[in-house]
Order: structure tokens, then sequence, then C-alpha cells
């Protein structure tokens, strides 16, 4: 005589799978925005600042703006494929959880490498900015914004 356990009892609610993916899907979110909103810009203004010397490196930078661009897309795809196994494919209990983790540990290492890849773009632009700002300035070009360009106005007693 075989025992079975119960069907409850196995698996792992859809509830408790989809507040994993949450509570671990939403550090890479948030380094996502931080990246888009933070470190993309800084990394295009060191990127101008070293000019023509960073012409024949840019699509380092363009890999790190796609990546932070095409990040949404695949989050919405993979939202939506969930959306459909949940309600048209009644086998999908059985391998939720599994694929729920691998897709949630893919997304962090994607997010993980995406910022190491940001970093050491900024560190092999940053010596070549900062040896053309210094040219620049014994030149007496400035890339400092003036007062008249800059959006903070001085505290007056």
């Amino acid at each position: 005589m075989s025992h079975s356990l119960p069907e409850n009892t196995s698996r792992e609610s859809a509830t408790r799978t989809y507040l994993h993916l949450a509570a671990y899907g939403a550090p890479a979110l948030f380094f996502v925005v931080f990246a888009s909103f933070v470190l993309i810009p800084k990394m295009e203004q060191i990127w101008k600042i070293a000019g023509d010397d960073a012409a024949k490196s840019s699509w380092v930078l363009g890999i790190c703006v796609d990546f932070t661009f095409h990040f949404q897309w695949v989050v919405g795809g993979l939202t939506a494929l969930f959306v459909v196994f949940e309600n048209a494919w009644p086998g999908w209990n059985r391998f939720r959880s599994r694929v729920v983790r691998l897709m949630t540990w893919c997304l962090t290492f994607s997010v993980i490498l995406g910022m190491t890849w940001m970093a050491v773009t900024a560190l092999l632009i940053t010596p070549r900015a900062i040896v053309k700002a210094q040219k620049d300035a014994a030149a007496g070009i400035s890339h400092v914004p003036t007062s008249a360009q800059s959006k903070a106005t001085p505290n007056k007693p």
C-alpha cells in the first residue's frame, strides 16, 4: 500500500511563490531604477567630458543604457508569461515554484552583472576623462556649470 502526500502540502501556494519573487526581485528592481536615474546620467557626463577619447569605446556605454532600457520589457514579458501560465495551463502548479525561483535568480544575476559592467565602464573611461579635463582646464575650457547654468541658487543670509 503506497502513501501519497495530499496535493496542498506537497507544493507551495501561488501567493507564497509570487511573494518570494517580489521579495527577492525588489532589490534588483531598485538597482535598475537607481542605474537609470543616477548611474547612467553620470556615466554619460563622464563620457561627454572624455570626448573623442571615448568615441572608440562608446559601445560599452551603449550596453549599459540598453540594459537599463530593456530590463523593463523583460520583467513585463515574464509577468505576462506567468499570468498566462496561471490562467491557461493546469500543469503550471507543478513547475511554478522552480521556474519562478530560477527566473528570479536569473534576473538578479543579470542586474548584478549589469551593475558590474557599469562600474567597469566608469573605471575604464574615468582616467581618460580626467586627462581630457586637465588639458581643457589648461586651455581655459571648464566643464563645471556656471552659476547661470546651475539650477541651485546660493544660500543668502
